[in-house]
């Protein structure tokens, strides 16, 4: 029956447009999903959640931070991260830098496809031919937080690191961070209750 009334509600937007929908619905079936937050586990950002700079985006973009209460809900297809679990309408993507921190931001669009992830695992970032795999990450205080509608008061620039190398000076990629500031991290992603297994 919902996939009737749904076929019904997309031949209905095709005439009305005459074009087919530049962003077709995605199905989303009636089960029952965790939504455990991701959270850091390092010095000065223990127990942060991974969330975004720009909350209320009509596009799902932003700078990925660690903020007191982030995204709940994942969708972890093709080897993405997504928020939230169905439908999905924001990513999170490696950017390029040529540093060993490389910026993370939210996007309607998946790019990245090499995130190790899942249910109670540290989230984890596949080598690539730039660099090995590596489950760690780098947190910075903004110089210049963002103030835009909606944003957390606690946010925290993060960056994939690649290295053991952390960060002495700014640079390009670190514009917005104050150095000082900076620590190594991972990130948790919560564990989900056998209750909720048994039920998916």
């Amino acid at each position: 029956m919902k996939t009737a009334a749904y076929s019904l509600a997309l031949i209905s937007s095709l005439v009305a447009s005459g074009r087919p929908s530049a962003v077709p619905r995605q199905y989303c079936p009636d089960v029952i999903v965790p939504t455990p937050p991701i959270t850091a586990d390092g010095t000065g950002v223990s127990g942060l959640e991974l969330g975004n700079g720009t909350p209320i985006s009509a596009i799902g973009q932003g700078p990925a931070i660690l903020t007191t209460n982030g995204y709940e809900g994942w969708n972890f297809g093709a080897g993405g991260l997504g928020t939230p679990w169905c439908p999905t309408s924001r990513w999170l993507n490696i950017g390029s830098s040529t540093h060993p921190w490389k910026p993370l931001s939210w996007s309607s669009t998946q790019s990245t496809t090499t995130w190790e992830a899942g249910y109670g695992v540290y989230l984890t970032a596949a080598a690539t031919s730039d660099y090995p795999e590596t489950s760690n990450f780098l947190a910075c205080k903004p110089i210049n937080p963002s103030t835009s509608i909606g944003a957390p008061s606690v946010q925290w620039l993060l960056f994939l690191l690649t290295s053991d190398t952390l960060p002495t000076a700014s640079d390009d990629t670190l514009s917005n961070a104050n150095i000082s500031t900076c620590v190594k991290t991972k990130l948790f992603i919560g564990s989900v209750s056998p209750q909720l297994i048994s039920s998916m």
